[in-house]
C-alpha cells in the first residue's frame, strides 16, 4: 500500500511501514468498572490528596466567580438601566462621576 520513500543520497529504509506492529497499532482497552480505576486514581494521589481537593475547590469557585460577572451585569441593565431607574447602583456611578468632576 504504502511505498518506501527514498530518502536525500540514495538512503533507503530498511523496514516499510507497512510491516510495522507496535503499540500505537493494537486496539485500546477500555476499562469497564470506573469504580476500581476511580480507587486506583485516588491511591496513586495519596500523598498530594489535599493539594487536590484544594485545588478543585478552587477552580469550582473560580468558575463560579466568572459566571458571576456578566450575571450581575445582567441584572444591573434589567433592574436600573432598561426601566430607566437610576436611583440604584447606576445612580450611584453617575453621583459619583458627578463628584468627581465637580471637584476639579
Amino acid at each position: 500500500m504504502l511505498k518506501t520513500i527514498r530518502k536525500p543520497f540514495g538512503y533507503e529504509p530498511i523496514i516499510n511501514k507497512e510491516d510495522i506492529k507496535g503499540p500505537g497499532r493494537k486496539k485500546k482497552e477500555r476499562a469497564s468498572d470506573w469504580k476500581s480505576v476511580l480507587h486506583r486514581i485516588w491511591k496513586l494521589v495519596d500523598e498530594q490528596r489535599g493539594l487536590l481537593i484544594t485545588v478543585l475547590a478552587l477552580v469550582f469557585i473560580s468558575s463560579a466567580l466568572t459566571l458571576l460577572g456578566p450575571l450581575m451585569i445582567g441584572q444591573i441593565i434589567d433592574i436600573h438601566i432598561i426601566p430607566m431607574t437610576f436611583g440604584g447602583l447606576a445612580g450611584k456611578i453617575g453621583s459619583y462621576a458627578h463628584l468627581g468632576n465637580a471637584s476639579t
